[in-house]
């Protein structure tokens, strides 16, 4: 076989990609450390209506891969994605900035907002995960960077990090942490459970 990244016919992968979702949710995949994260691909690689229906299409070698990047990693991001879906942004930033708020634009992980008496202020928001929040805070700062009207009318542009905890591993000390670090860049955070 080369080493192109393995194709199941779409029936099959559909089926697969089921099977693995229903056994994350039961799992609670999206909740665990590491150590039962590597344990739960190992049953996925041996399970006869995962592994063993991916291994009639690929190596052995390369059943642990597709379960990792076309399954698993699938699941991870839906879960984001349902996260980010869950929460009522526009309260959340009303109580971090004591500001009622509108929406001016969203663009995929990124919103603008404004307040509705005060239109000096913009405030990006930008979702991301924990454990990448660098990453929402880069795009958040690229978005200011960027952006023509807000330089050029001189808005003061305040930046939220909506992060979507994934793991039951985050304590109440964490985030204080973490807030009270990117507080001191006068950053805001919102962490979505």
């Amino acid at each position: 076989m080369s080493s192109r990244i393995v194709k199941l016919p779409t029936n099959i992968a559909k089926e697969v990609k089921k099977r693995v979702f229903e056994l994350c949710d039961k799992f609670d995949y999206c909740a665990r450390g590491r150590t039962d994260s590597a344990k739960f691909m190992n049953e996925l690689a041996t399970n006869p209506q995962v592994g063993g229906v991916i291994s009639n299409f690929t190596t052995p070698e390369k059943v642990r891969t597709y379960i990792k990047d076309a399954l698993l990693n699938a699941y991870s991001k839906k879960h984001v994605r349902d996260k980010e879906k869950s929460i009522d942004l526009k309260q959340a930033l009303s109580k971090v900035y004591k500001k009622r708020l509108r929406n001016i634009l969203r663009k995929g992980k990124l919103s603008v907002w404004q307040d509705e008496e005060d239109s000096s202020s913009v405030y990006i928001v930008h979702f991301g995960t924990l454990l990448k929040w660098e990453t929402a805070l880069r795009k958040a700062l690229e978005y200011v960077a960027s952006t023509d009207h807000i330089r050029e009318m001189d808005f003061q542009a305040k930046i939220c990090l909506a992060l979507v905890v994934q793991t039951d591993e985050l304590t109440d000390a964490d985030k204080v942490h973490i807030k009270t670090a990117l507080g001191l860049i006068d950053v805001k955070v919102i962490f979505v459970d």
